[in-house]
């Protein structure tokens, strides 16, 4: 990123005419064996930058990246707002969030997410999806999902502040990560913005 700044960034992404599934989506679709740093997407003032969609199937969502794996992304700033409509159909996983909607490292390998700010506001609703749970829709200022199959830590989500404000109808939703299952460690990470659920899974 070298520091640079990306502006008026419009992503509507049209995700859910067509049920598919394990669709990404991001400025990076799905980093892999990658570095991404010192990027900022959007600004505080004189800026149209929005992410906003509803998907239909499997879907994975952030405006840094949809899916990230065995990478490292650092020194970012999102100040881009975000609205997920949910999903069409019941029990199909469905994340957003500021810089990835699902973390995940397999074997030996490791994901981390360093030093990571997020200003922009987080609005989701589930649409028919009302799963509570790893099918759920799961939105987050950070990161929406953090997984790995191994016997040892591969994710890492260190030093990340929240912001951004949220409002939400759905059943996982925070500040810095909406779920964490296995082998992932947040440390030193702070939520500032206030957050509205009326989700009765929540």
């Amino acid at each position: 990123g070298q520091g640079h700044s990306i502006l008026n960034f419009k992503m509507k992404p049209d995700l859910a005419s067509t049920k598919v599934e394990g669709r990404t989506y991001g400025l990076f679709g799905f980093l892999q064996n990658a570095t991404v740093e010192n990027l900022t997407i959007g600004a505080p003032e004189g800026d149209n930058s929005e992410l906003t969609f509803s998907a239909d199937g499997t879907t994975d969502v952030g405006v840094f990246t949809g899916v990230i794996r065995n990478s490292t992304l650092k020194n970012c700033v999102n100040y881009v707002p975000m609205n997920v409509g949910g999903n069409k159909t019941d029990n199909l996983r469905t994340t957003m969030a500021g810089f990835a909607g699902y973390v995940i490292s397999m074997a030996s390998e490791k994901t981390v997410l360093d030093n990571l700010k997020n200003y922009g506001s987080i609005a989701g609703a589930p649409g028919n999806n009302t799963k509570n749970g790893a099918t759920s829709v799961m939105i987050a200022g950070i990161a929406g999902l953090a997984h790995t199959n191994t016997s040892a830590v591969g994710n890492f989500i260190t030093n990340c502040d929240n912001y951004g404000n949220m409002t939400s109808s759905v059943a996982r939703a925070s500040g810095i990560l909406a779920a964490a299952q296995l082998m992932t460690t947040i440390e030193n990470c702070n939520n500032y913005g206030d957050q509205t659920n009326t989700s009765s899974n929540y």
